[in-house]
């Protein structure tokens, strides 16, 4: 099997939207929805030290919900909206809570991992 690495810097506040950049093709977001669950995978990283229920609702509270559709220069129904559609795509789940299997903690870097299986094609003849 083939290997491949590319190594690179980022500063940590961009490594979560370099993140959810790279995984995307298989999240299917749209670029307002990935803006939003990077910048929550960056509000869960910041709150690491606080218990699981208190992170999350520190994660999701009114103050973080505001600064996040402020910084995004949308209004509070768009980032509702967003927020509607994420949960339809079981990023956040009941009780707001993001997928345990896009959480990240970056402390000494990111390492992401692609296997790729080469599936046989039959190729049809143009008649």
């Amino acid at each position: 099997m083939e290997k491949k690495t590319i190594q690179f810097s980022v500063e940590r506040d961009k490594i979560f939207q370099l993140y959810i950049g790279v995984m995307n093709p298989f999240l299917k977001l749209s670029n307002r929805e990935a803006e939003v669950v990077s910048r929550l995978l960056h509000l869960n990283y910041k709150y690491k030290s606080y218990s699981e229920p208190v992170k999350w609702k520190m994660v999701f509270d009114k103050e973080s919900r505001k600064e996040m559709y402020e910084s995004m220069e949308i209004s509070v129904h768009q980032y509702n909206n967003i927020l509607t559609s994420l949960r339809k795509k079981n990023i956040i789940l009941p009780g707001n809570i993001l997928t345990k299997k896009l959480l990240i903690y970056p402390d000494d870097g990111l390492s992401i991992n692609f296997k790729m299986s080469v599936v046989n094609e039959t190729i049809q003849e143009a008649h």
